[in-house]
């Protein structure tokens, strides 16, 4: 319990460092000592609770700790309303929207269709215990999804993606139903 509340404080003192690093005029000295103290605030949570839940409890109470410092010195002000002229509106062209669409198809059930089946393509090759892999692919979907439809959405001809990623679904889902 000793090493919890040491651990809080510090995490507190190093927020209020960074904050105060942040806020002043550049002072190198303030902001290494805020992440020593950040530091120093794991390594008593670690002792406090163990490896994982320390890192946890690190990485939830520092910031709850500046999000209260954040609200306690929030400026609030009463808002100034502004007018703004009223101009035409206007409505994308059928074109734009079909592309749009098009995109949010790629993105979203292509993509994730693309990752889901990868993975499970990739852990069932695995030679770990199901459960790893069960972790694994619960790790890895949203990532690979992500990376998808990035992949999509920068890409200039959204086609070339496209392509790629049905063939990898269609051959990850050829490897697994087969």
């Amino acid at each position: 319990m000793l090493y919890a509340v040491i651990g809080t404080f510090l995490g507190a003192l190093a927020v209020v460092c960074l904050f105060c690093s942040w806020k002043g005029a550049s002072k190198g000295w303030l902001m290494a000592s805020g992440w020593l103290l950040s530091l120093l605030s794991l390594w008593a949570w670690v002792l406090a609770s163990g490896a994982e839940f320390g890192v946890t409890l690190t990485f939830l109470v520092v910031p709850l700790i500046a999000w209260l410092i954040a609200l306690f010195n929030a400026d609030v002000r009463q808002q100034r309303t502004q007018t703004y002229s009223q101009g035409a509106l206007a409505t994308p062209r059928m074109q734009t929207l079909l592309y749009h669409f098009g995109l949010f198809v790629l993105a979203v059930p292509l993509a994730g269709a693309a990752a889901v089946f990868t993975t499970i393509a990739f852990t069932l090759s695995l030679p770990v215990a199901k459960v790893n892999a069960v972790i694994t692919a619960v790790i890895l979907i949203p990532i690979l999804w992500g990376l998808a439809s990035y992949w999509v959405c920068a890409a200039r001809k959204p086609h070339r993606p496209a392509i790629w990623l049905l063939a990898l679904t269609g051959g990850c889902a050829g490897l697994i139903y087969l």
